[in-house]
């Protein structure tokens, strides 16, 4: 059980470091984080690599597409503690376009880390 809650928390450091990396990049300011960018991309590496088997492929399309997906939020953990809250958040994706696959394998995510 601690193993499923550590994996979801470095899920939680990837998606936050590709993030902000993408945000970076696309800034139009994007000079003011180059340097930043570098730290940023030095920390993601090992967290990327210890979810997948010590490679970092595909860690390039992660932080290109990144922006386009639903952010991994503990604030939607919270939110989604009761059955009612829960089924407006499913809603809401949907509403989003999101497909009901995504929304199960999120809700899964939600499932470990509530255990």
């Amino acid at each position: 059980m601690l193993a499923g809650k550590l994996d979801i928390s470095i899920d939680h450091m990837i998606d936050s470091l590709a993030r902000a990396i993408s945000y970076a990049n696309s800034s139009s300011n994007a000079a003011k984080y180059a340097d930043l960018k570098v730290s940023w991309m030095a920390a993601l590496r090992p967290f990327y690599q210890c979810r997948h088997d010590g490679s970092d492929a595909g860690l390039n399309d992660l932080i290109a597409n990144v922006a386009s997906k639903l952010p991994k939020s503990r604030l939607d953990v919270i939110y989604l503690e009761s059955g009612r809250a829960r089924q407006r958040f499913i809603d809401r994706l949907l509403g989003h376009g999101y497909s009901t696959h995504v929304i199960r394998c999120y809700d899964m995510d939600i499932q470990t880390l509530l255990m």
